[in-house]
C-alpha cells in the first residue's frame, strides 16, 4: 500500500491534481485521493436515477447513512428541487382554475 500511495502522490503531482512534497522525513500530499472517485460514483449514480439500494450495492457502502455522506449535495440540487416544487405548485393552481 505504501508504494501505491507514493506512486499515486507523484503521479497526481505531475498531472497537476495535487501537490506532493517528498523532501525530508515529512512527506506531504494534498490533492485528489482515490476515495474521491467513490464519492463521485455515489453522486453520479443517484443523479442518473439508479435506485439507492442498487447504488449502495455498487459502491460497496455498508449502510445508507454512510452512503449519504458520500452523496454530497450542492446548490444545483437545491435549485433543481425548488424548480420542481414551483412546477408542481403551478400545475395545482392551473388545475384549480
Amino acid at each position: 500500500m505504501k508504494n501505491f500511495c507514493r506512486m499515486w502522490n507523484r503521479t497526481c503531482h505531475k498531472l497537476g491534481l495535487g501537490v506532493y512534497d517528498e523532501k525530508g522525513d515529512n512527506r506531504r500530499y494534498t490533492g485528489l485521493q482515490p476515495h474521491d472517485f467513490r464519492r463521485s460514483a455515489s453522486r453520479n449514480l443517484i443523479k442518473a436515477g439508479v435506485p439507492h439500494s442498487t447504488a449502495i450495492f455498487i459502491t460497496g457502502h455498508k449502510t445508507e447513512s454512510i452512503f449519504e455522506r458520500c452523496n454530497i449535495k450542492d446548490t444545483s440540487d437545491a435549485k433543481a428541487a425548488l424548480i420542481k416544487v414551483g412546477q408542481y405548485s403551478a400545475g395545482k393552481v392551473a388545475a384549480i382554475k
